[in-house]
């Protein structure tokens, strides 16, 4: 059975909000942001994880708005940046003049698979990764970032880069949160190769498991206090050559 690494928080801290604990913010904006499955390839409506997700979360906030420069699906809020085929350098060249067009308090974030799948300097793909976040959280400190491990692939000798990929995510999720960035890990361990349409796209399962695990992300970092109604967007802010915010 193919897995996808499974990544998780770990226990709860003591005191912390529970599973159960009722959440509600006045506002979410949520970028959609990644590749074809971000857009919703191998789903029988265009639309992915997206507009299950979308649906989900009308009553958890008085203003709900999916946002970005793309439009997919049958959804009528069918906004998103899931730029088909697109690598994680790709996104990371459109990513300041996105995040200031449509300055989100949310980002949903799946991307690495044309990485991975196409065997593309798949050693530095967690570095790309990092680097991305610091980019976004430099810009907009302000927005939280559900992360999210890639979902399986079944096409011959691919899985277990998908695996090293994903077991990299936790170390730089934890030291990007040290230093106090947003950003939080999402499970997609409920995710197989059964939820498969083509060996790299999930099918309608697969995309509501995806929705899933992004509204329990979405939900625990409402808890946690997390969601910022209005953020500030600053797409020039300067980053070291490491990927750290500079100065």
């Amino acid at each position: 059975m193919l897995t996808t690494g499974v990544l998780t928080g770990g226990a709860a801290a003591a005191g912390a909000p529970s599973a159960a604990t009722p959440w509600r913010v006045p506002r979410l904006t949520v970028m959609p942001l990644g590749d074809s499955i971000t857009q919703g390839v191998g789903s029988t409506t265009g639309d992915g994880y997206r507009a299950v997700l979308r649906d989900a979360l009308d009553d958890h906030a008085t203003d709900v708005d999916f946002v970005g420069s793309l439009r997919h699906g049958t959804h009528a809020d069918a906004d998103h940046e899931g730029h088909s085929g697109y690598r994680i350098d790709q996104v990371a060249g459109g990513i300041g003049p996105w995040l200031a067009a449509s300055r989100p308090n949310v980002i949903t974030l799946h991307l690495g698979s044309n990485d991975i799948n196409r065997d593309h300097q798949v050693d530095g793909a967690p570095a790309r990764l990092a680097a991305l976040l610091d980019r976004i959280t430099a810009a907009t400190p302000g927005t939280t970032v559900l992360l999210a491990p890639l979902v399986p692939n079944s096409k011959p000798g691919v899985q277990p880069r998908v695996d090293a990929f994903n077991r990299a995510l936790p170390a730089l999720v934890a030291e990007r949160r040290q230093r106090g960035a947003k950003i939080r890990l999402v499970d997609f361990g409920a995710i197989g190769a059964t939820d498969l349409v083509d060996g790299l796209h999930p099918n309608d399962s697969g995309y509501r498991k995806m929705a899933h695990a992004f509204r329990a992300g979405l939900a625990r970092a409402a808890r946690a206090g997390l969601i910022s109604e209005q953020v500030t967007v600053d797409p020039s802010a300067p980053v070291t050559s490491a990927g750290a915010p500079a100065g």
